[in-house]
Parts: C-alpha cells; structure tokens; sequence
C-alpha cells in the first residue's frame, strides 16, 4: 500500500512513522530544518519508553503523492485551501484522504475539491510533539476518531482502522465523526473561557 502524509509535522510524522513497514510504502511531504533532518538521518520516533528510526522517503515535493492509495492530511488549517489545490493534479481518483486537522470546516473545503466520498475525517487524541528537527516525541495514551463524510463511504474509514491498528496506533470508528469533532472544539472553548 502507497501511503503520503501532506504536513509531516508532530502528528503527521508519527503516523507515517508507525505506518511505516515492509508493506507499506510511506512518503511524508515536510519542510524545513525537520524535513532536512529526516532526509539526512531517517525520523526518529520516539513512543513512551521505546525508540526507532524510521526509513522512508522524506520530500517537499507534491509529486511524491503520485499514487497514493491514503494521503493524511495534516497541514496547519489556514494552509488548508492552498495545499488541496497543489496536490490536486497528484491525486488518483479512487485514492483516500484522510484529514487530521484542528477546527471543522477542514472537511468541507476537502469535499468542495475532491468530493465527499474521496474524504475520511479524524479526530487525534495525542500527546505528541517534534522534540527536535527530525525526531518526534510521543508520550501517554493515544487514540485516534476516523469516520466518513458520506453513508456509502463508511467501509473505507472502518479498513484504514484496522490499517492503524494493524500498525499499532489505537484508532476506532466514528459514524458521527463531524459531531464528534464539534463537541471537542466547543469542550475546548469552554476551558478557555473558564481559563481567563
């Protein structure tokens, strides 16, 4: 299986990084000193009390998504519109691409582009960080929300589940992925409110 991860920072190198193994071909698309890092020296992932350094292709080219049977979108959410228009020409049509983004209209700007049946949408409850260019650090529990935007495209959220569990990472099933995201940001906003 041909997997990208567009925004390789924190979250999107961890999940390439677990992702990543015999059957898999992994490229994750970065920038910067990290991606410079990892062209050099591989990623080094960093889970708890375990450490591994992870080979894979390391890019900042969109062309490296050529391909792609899942692409992890994980861009900051201002680089969002941006970003799907410059993978676009790089995207099979029958490819999946999975959103771990902050806020909840990430999803619709995706399914304007590549239609609703094309996007997955997740929700990562994480502890992670990029410890130092190249290596990312993730500590504590993790689990990670995947569901489908449309009703007919449910199969494919409950197989790259098992994909996640297969790989290690804690993932479950949401049918009602958008709602669950909604309740989390405005969790969130109230903590903030309480905060100040």
């Amino acid at each position: 299986m041909n997997i990208a991860v567009v925004g390789a920072g924190a979250i999107g190198s961890y999940l390439g990084g677990m992702l990543s193994n015999e059957s898999m071909n992994v490229s994750l698309i970065a920038r910067g000193e990290h991606l410079k890092q990892m062209k050099k020296n591989g990623l080094t992932l960093k889970t708890n009390n375990h450490e591994k350094t992870i080979k894979a292709t390391f890019t900042d080219s969109m062309d490296a998504i050529k391909g792609a049977d899942l692409i992890l979108f994980t861009v900051k959410s201002p680089d969002t519109l941006k970003t799907a228009r410059e993978m676009m020409p790089f995207v099979k049509k029958e490819a999946s691409i999975l959103t771990f983004q902050n806020g909840v209209s990430n999803e619709e700007v995706l399914a304007d582009l590549y239609g609703e049946k094309q996007v997955l949408s997740g929700a990562a409850h994480i502890s992670a960080q990029v410890a130092a260019p190249g290596a990312v650090k993730q500590e504590g529990n993790h689990l990670f929300f995947i569901g489908s935007l449309s009703d007919d495209n449910c199969q494919k959220a409950k197989e790259v589940v098992q994909l996640f569990e297969n790989s290690g990472i804690n993932a479950r099933s949401s049918d009602r992925i958008i709602e669950r995201k909604w309740r989390s940001l405005f969790g969130m906003s109230l903590l903030i409110l309480c905060l100040l």
